[in-house]
């Protein structure tokens, strides 16, 4: 419609009578309600206003979040090139923050591939997304014609085995042919001479005979060669594994009846081409159970974990307590306060910010201000993928007087770990927030978001005097324990 627009050179109002002419329903009614409403308020008739009314009706935030969520998790896993970019084109307009440039809006597309043709373009030089798209889909037209010629010739193959099988006799333990019974009989001519009735044939009727070879050299056995001897390889020979013997073969023998070349009936314990083999089998039920690895340590397992679970929470839930230190934000003098406008987030990140500043708030590490401090906030991304929130505490370290507490060299640390064989160690875990903020210097903590004004009643991550403060907090309660080894 927009192109219409364009092509035609409507004006504002030409347009959206265009729009509302291609209404029907309720869609009407609502337009109905929206002309009188405007008409009441004196509201421009302008393509804008329009536009913004129908996405407040039929197109929520909601709405505009899920989409773009969509196009955030949107990778092309069993599509084809083309499907999984007809995807991205269709979805990419809920999220054009995301796509500014036409290099974002590549890279992007790159990062949705699977990933041997990510691995593929990996060296490529591209710079548009309609180049991306142009090499995505030569590299998977390459893997398919690769992938296409591989099962042609596994199928040729497989066909030219199977025909092998048809002409040459499968070697058994006692010559070759279809069993025992290819061996002459007593009063058959001997080695050498013509072949009776018994000896060699081809398991397909109207083929050719094979020509009898000499005896075995190691085991003097005829038809087959030295090479080809399955006791020269300690493989069965009934069945012609080499994992276990006759002895102990699975194969069960039957009772069979043959013709020998004497024409005469009798019964053997043999195995001909006409009878199955029957091989014992035992049905199990398997169930997939996840095995921790045997050097991960299971918390629950621990007896003193489990005996204080208040002492290990998996989450602190509220304020730690008091301790024998408080983290003070001490000024310069004449310094007055300072306060910034909030950054701009995308939409994913101003969801993730609402979640995480309700948890804080949940949990008391945070609560609303009015403090004339105000720091912006910004996202910085973790290596497994997820967002931490952090504070741009960069004015307010400016005019603070740095605690002079002496933090300790890792070349010290690596020395005194000389000798040692056994290592420990513990996790902090969330330790910044473990400290309370002396209560005069709560509102220099305050920061600004686009959902409120919050200041931290415990120390957070970003202040410039942090690190000295939890290691002064971490020596004094481990200073007895502290050079006791070393």
């Amino acid at each position: 419609m927009i192109d219409i627009f364009a092509a035609l050179r409507y004006s504002e109002e030409r347009q959206v009578t265009f729009a509302v002419f291609q209404l029907e329903g309720a869609a009407r009614s609502w337009w109905n309600i929206i002309r009188t409403k405007w008409e009441r308020e004196q509201t421009p008739r302008t393509w804008t206003n329009f536009v913004r009314e129908f996405n407040a009706k039929y197109f929520p935030p909601l709405v505009q979040e899920k989409k773009e969520d969509e196009f955030i998790r949107l990778r092309q896993g069993t599509q084809s090139v083309a499907e999984y970019e007809s995807q991205f084109t269709r979805l990419s307009k809920f999220a054009p923050e995301l796509i500014l440039t036409e290099q974002r809006r590549a890279r992007r597309f790159l990062q949705g591939l699977n990933v041997e043709i990510q691995k593929d373009l990996a060296v490529a030089q591209i710079t548009t997304f309609s180049d991306a798209v142009e090499k995505a889909l030569r590299s998977e037209n390459a893997r398919l014609q690769v992938r296409n010629f591989q099962n042609r010739k596994r199928g040729a193959t497989g066909s030219s085995s199977t025909q092998g099988d048809k002409s040459t006799p499968p070697k058994f333990g006692r010559g070759a042919g279809g069993g025992r019974f290819a061996s002459p009989a007593r009063g058959a001519p001997s080695r050498g001479s013509q072949p009776g009735r018994g000896q060699q044939r081809s398991t397909s009727q109207g083929s050719s005979a094979t020509v009898a070879r000499g005896p075995c050299g190691f085991c003097g056995k005829p038809n087959h060669t030295e090479d080809d001897c399955w006791r020269k390889q300690n493989k069965c020979l009934r069945y012609g594994s080499a994992e276990h013997r006759l002895a102990s073969c699975p194969v069960q023998a039957r009772d069979v009846k043959g013709t020998t070349p004497t024409s005469k009936a009798t019964s053997s314990q043999s195995r001909v081409e006409s009878v199955k083999p029957k091989v014992p089998a035992r049905v199990y039920s398997i169930e997939q159970r996840p095995v921790p690895d045997s050097a991960e340590v299971v918390e629950e397992d621990v007896p003193v974990v489990s005996e204080y679970p208040d002492v290990f929470p998996d989450e602190l839930v509220n304020l730690p307590p008091e301790r024998e230190i408080e983290f003070e934000v001490n000024l310069c003098p004449g310094a007055s306060p300072i306060s910034k406008t909030p950054y701009q987030m995308a939409p994913a990140e101003l969801k993730e910010l609402k979640l995480q500043l309700q948890d804080l708030l949940e949990r008391g590490f945070i609560h609303e201000s009015g403090s004339p401090w105000g720091a912006p906030v910004l996202f910085v991304k973790k290596k497994e993928g997820t967002l931490r929130l952090c504070i741009d505490y960069r004015g307010l370290n400016n005019v603070t007087i740095k605690n002079k507490y002496p933090l300790p060299h890792i070349d010290e640390l690596f020395d005194q770990l000389q000798g040692a064989v056994v290592f420990s160690k513990l996790d902090l875990r969330q330790g910044y927030y473990q400290l309370l903020i002396k209560k005069e210097d709560v509102p220099k903590t305050a920061f600004n978001s686009r959902y409120g004004h919050y200041e931290f009643a415990v120390m957070p991550f970003g202040l410039t005097n942090a690190p000295a403060a939890f290691m002064d907090l971490m020596h004094r309660i481990f200073k007895p324990y502290c050079y006791s080894w070393f």
